[in-house]
């Protein structure tokens, strides 16, 4: 990985949103963290909500009428995890549903969808499940975890301008994980298909940080 920069290095113009106030749940950590930062580089006043507010502390002392909503890779089922399933699949039908009742106020409602991102939210799980959780990424036709940034991007373009006739839309951030099926061999891109311009990583956040599980190349047992 290359030295991280002074600042986020976001695709999207300076100044594309100064003077609006963008709320940002969850935004003590993870992907909120780095949506806050971006979100501020680009000119907005993040109001960072959580629920631990030394965390929010610390992120608001770091370089910092639409609505995204947060859901998640729930296409194919969640086992072992219904209860987040469920939830995530009711924020869907509660975006679709708010795009109609708040559509004459001039509010735009989408989501972003997640899939396996590598963010600290990784190092929650116990550590007997890190085998599990280096070895998806073979489940991934782009053959790698997204990243804290590629997540973030996303949701700064939902916000944007150059999204206001979308509404009502659910964006994937997936790598293609969902279409995975049984029947269709798996063939994982090479590590120097993977560096080409379409499909890289995108490592915009200054100070992103690989989660613990994932830092010492343990073997995918």
């Amino acid at each position: 990985m290359n030295a991280p920069s002074s600042r986020y290095r976001s695709v999207f113009a300076p100044g594309l949103f100064d003077g609006q106030v963008i709320v940002v749940t969850g935004g003590g950590s993870g992907i909120g963290r780095c949506t806050a930062h971006e979100l501020a580089a680009l000119g907005a006043q993040a109001v960072l909500v959580g629920r631990k507010p030394e965390k929010l502390e610390q992120v608001k002392a770091e370089n910092g009428g639409a609505i995204v909503n947060i859901v998640a890779d729930i296409w194919g089922s969640m086992p072992n995890m219904g209860h987040s399933g469920a939830a995530r699949a009711g924020m869907v039908s509660f975006t679709e549903t708010a795009v109609l009742e708040w559509a004459a106020s001039g509010v735009r409602v989408n989501a972003v969808a997640p899939g396996y991102i590598a963010s600290s939210g990784m190092d929650h799980y116990p550590p007997e499940a890190g085998g599990m959780l280096r070895a998806m990424r073979n489940t991934v036709p782009a053959g790698r975890f997204g990243n804290e940034a590629e997540t973030s991007a996303a949701i700064a373009f939902l916000l944007s301008p150059a999204a206001s006739f979308i509404s009502g839309s659910v964006l994937r951030v997936d790598g293609a994980r969902p279409q995975v099926r049984m029947g269709w061999p798996m063939e994982i891109p090479d590590a120097q298909t993977q560096q080409r311009a379409a499909v890289r990583p995108f490592d915009g956040f200054h100070l992103a940080q690989t989660p613990r599980v994932f830092r010492n190349d343990e073997p995918n047992d």
